[in-house]
């Protein structure tokens, strides 16, 4: 049985988790990208043209992910949705189905990925010098991702129980610890690229232990029995997810081969500076995964309770929290960009790597309170017409960047303009109407948080140039301060602005509270 302190999820209680949530998701990113912010910097002096490679082994990783994300991107909501109403032993056979194909999957996957490995260099182009230090990194990143998804159904426990704070500290044990070796390999032994992957490969084996300390704990009845598992279950979360997986292709022909396009069409220098200024808009666009994917379980519980209403005002509020946070770093990569790469990367083309990330951001802008939207389309398991678009977004990008680039002269800054324009028409036009009328709300009813968080950008971009004419950056220092000043500011006038009067007394009672 579920222990008794775990029963009987409510409204308040399930509002208590979420912040738990949110501040724990936001302690385990900032330690998690405080981290590489250091590391950077050092592999661009030491191991110059070698970065770029990192980020292109993940993006390996995600065309991989194409195979599992049909299954893995269901399991929790059809477990929780099960769980939450009450059919334990039906979650149980789903929990069940989830590992036993995973495990047969990566099994699979072991042949094609060693190959790949063997034969990385035919595939794409690396220095010859760096080539056995890119293929162990390849390697580490490979494997550590297979080991990943055989234990990933062990993850889902903690959305069914809305218990997401306790992942949370398991990440941040796993950053601290990642931390820890790579300062130590680094800093006393020779350096090398792959120091990365093997970083990442032995803190996967730590989430993993730890994910299972956590099951066992909180829902010691879902264990792995063999005679549990049905195929025909996995079939049924297959069969609604396999438009996740299309949604997935989708999205890497819109921004997904960026970086090998640029290696192979342009050049690897190209794909370097691109990787760098990718860095800042995917920190972003991972802060967006991590806040958005707190209030997720809370949606999954009003939709499986029929709550459509309160699932309205949740998604909303979502939106304007989304939007107050994530407009902070928006603002400043735009206002502070220059400067910041000059500061920490001097010894790359900064000019171009600034022009290139400020475009990147440009997206995020509207996308940033769609995260919250997107996570109504698998709650209420209607994704197909999500994924169509998102497939025919990423084809007319990817065609658009290869037809610009062999036809024009301006190179890499086609890859980011087309998958930055395509990706703001595709949530304006599509996916905030749409998911309004699926759950038979009014079509606009999501239009104005996009209008907050336009607004929310504007005014965190109007205080960092204000401040920066003010106070000229001459270091680290200088710059953190601007920074901070600059988030304080824009959160106490954002506030005020875009919150409505509940929320607005809804902070202001927590705040006595917690000063009383």
């Amino acid at each position: 049985m579920v222990n008794e302190k775990y029963k009987g999820v409510n409204i308040l209680k399930g509002k208590k988790q979420i912040f738990l949530s949110l501040v724990l998701s936001f302690c385990a990113f900032v330690i998690n990208y405080g981290i590489n912010f250091l590391i950077t910097p050092y592999v661009s002096e030491h191991l110059p043209g070698t970065y770029g490679y990192v980020k292109l082994a993940n993006d390996f990783i995600g065309y991989a992910q194409l195979i599992t994300i049909a299954l893995d991107s269901m399991a929790s909501r059809f477990i929780s949705i099960e769980f939450n109403k009450g059919n334990k032993e039906k979650a149980h056979q789903y929990y069940c189905s989830v590992m036993a194909a995973n495990i047969i999957i990566a099994a699979v996957l072991v042949v094609p990925m060693s190959l790949a490995i063997l034969n990385l260099d035919s595939l794409i182009s690396i220095p010859a010098e760096s080539l056995l230090d890119i293929k162990i990194l390849f390697a580490f990143s490979f494997f550590s991702f297979l080991m990943t998804i055989c234990f990933s159904a062990n993850s889902v426990v903690t959305f069914v129980l809305n218990r997401l704070d306790l992942t949370y500290y398991i990440e941040m044990i796993v950053y601290v610890t990642r931390a820890g070796m790579l300062l130590f390999l680094f800093a006393l032994m020779t350096p090398h690229v792959y120091y990365i992957g093997l970083t990442g490969f032995i803190v996967g084996i730590i989430t993993i232990v730890g994910n299972q300390v956590i099951k066992v704990k909180i829902l010691p009845e879902f264990r792995f029995k063999p005679n549990m598992v049905s195929f025909q279950m996995v079939w049924e979360i297959v069969s609604a997810g396999i438009w996740n997986t299309i949604q997935k292709l989708g999205q890497i022909l819109l921004d997904g081969l960026d970086l090998i396009i640029s290696n192979v069409l342009i050049s690897a220098a190209a794909m370097n500076d691109l990787s760098f200024a990718k860095t800042m808009p995917a920190i972003i666009a991972s802060l967006l995964v991590k806040v958005s994917s707190v209030f997720m379980p809370n949606y999954t519980i009003l939709y499986a309770q029929g709550q459509m209403e309160e699932l309205k005002k949740a998604t909303k509020s979502s939106m304007t929290l989304l939007s107050v946070i994530i407009s902070i770093p928006i603002g400043i990569i735009m206002a502070f960009g220059l400067d910041f790469y000059q500061l920490w990367i001097p010894n790359e083309n900064v000019q171009i790597v600034t022009i290139l990330s400020t475009l990147s951001c440009v997206l995020y802008v509207v996308s940033t309170p769609m995260n919250a939207v997107y996570n109504l389309f698998t709650v209420a398991n209607k994704v197909k017409p999500l994924a169509l678009v998102m497939l025919a977004s990423g084809v007319l990008s990817t065609i658009s960047v290869l037809g610009l680039v062999n036809f024009t002269t301006i190179g890499v800054f086609a890859v980011v303009c087309c998958s930055v324009v395509i990706g703001i028409l595709r949530n304006v036009a599509f996916v905030a109407p749409y998911a309004a009328k699926m759950l038979g709300f009014p079509t606009f009813t999501f239009f104005p948080e996009i209008g907050k968080s336009v607004i929310s950008v504007v005014i965190v971009s109007i205080i960092s140039v204000l401040l920066r004419t003010l106070v000229p950056i001459t270091g680290w220092i200088t710059f953190f301060v601007l920074c901070i000043i600059t988030a304080v500011l824009s959160l106490i006038v954002n506030a005020v602005l875009l919150l409505n009067k509940e929320q607005k007394n809804q902070m202001f009672n927590k705040l006595q509270r917690r000063m009383k």
